[in-house]
């Protein structure tokens, strides 16, 4: 009887949320259109979207070009999210990146500048030492030419120059450690640029050796005595501008402690 009354119970339809997940579940482990198919029996929105960029970016990472799933995306802004981790995965650089880019909407800038990021042997090598302004402005037309205009919020033209001023500085000081950082390397760059150059180097070289404590104004001697770079007087405004930043990762938000702050805390005797 149990049984009877069992089998004439009528089935129980799954949810609309049960299908959407399993279709997500399913779609995740398959590739290409077959991917793509399972995305489209989603009928939540979001979800959808997620899917379609999620078989994308897979596909991506195994260097296949898969911008043309992007299009099956329910909204644009999903569709230019789709874009841009596509050609982020893939690597793009140059003029390939510039035109793939312009396809990502309100990611172009966040594009470009990881397209450029990615250029930083490029234009280390077309670039020599002593010609980092010329390097700052290319980028900087490159950006505006492209219409991105908003790259004074994050500037790249001076990021990235930094970034290749830090790489041969490191280069040079591995060389011969007594090797300073000094306002010839600086020559002809915004003072912003030649303290982040510094920091950056510092990071680099240190992996997180800081002095110990890191007080403002840092000396050259508490960094000599842990290994790391000097710097001349020409550069000191920038170097300690740089070192508050790097002192800061030690002591969290608050502000690091000035000589002055020091001697208050610690009078001598």
């Amino acid at each position: 009887m149990i049984f009877l009354l069992l089998a004439c119970q009528p089935e129980v339809e799954p949810s609309e949320t049960w299908l959407n997940n399993r279709a997500y579940l399913h779609a995740t482990n398959a590739s290409g259109q077959e991917a793509l198919r399972l995305c489209g029996q989603i009928t939540e929105q979001e979800l959808k979207g997620e899917c379609v960029w999620f078989s994308a970016k897979k596909m991506a990472s195994q260097r296949q070009d898969s911008r043309q799933m992007c299009n099956a995306a329910p909204t644009e802004t999903w569709k230019q999210a789709c874009f841009f981790d596509v050609i982020d995965s893939l690597g793009m650089t140059g003029v390939q990146a510039d035109q793939a880019c312009a396809q990502t909407g309100e990611f172009q800038e966040r594009c470009m500048i990881h397209a450029i990021l990615r250029e930083e042997d490029q234009y280390t090598h077309l670039y020599p030492e002593g010609k980092e302004s010329e390097m700052m402005d290319a980028i900087r037309q490159r950006m505006e030419k492209l219409g991105v205009v908003k790259f004074t919020e994050e500037p790249i033209h001076q990021i990235l120059t930094a970034r290749v001023m830090a790489r041969r500085f490191e280069a040079r000081w591995r060389q011969n450690r007594g090797f300073v950082f000094s306002e010839r390397i600086c020559n002809g760059v915004p003072e912003q640029v030649c303290s982040d150059a510094y920091r950056i180097a510092i990071k680099q070289i240190g992996k997180g050796k800081l002095p110990n404590p890191c007080r403002l104004p840092v000396t050259t001697n508490s960094v000599e005595a842990v290994g790391l770079p000097i710097w001349s007087e020409g550069v000191e405004e920038s170097v300690q501008k740089a070192w508050k930043s790097l002192c800061r990762a030690s002591y969290g938000p608050q502000k690091p402690p000035d000589h002055a702050s020091s001697i208050r805390a610690n009078p001598v005797p």
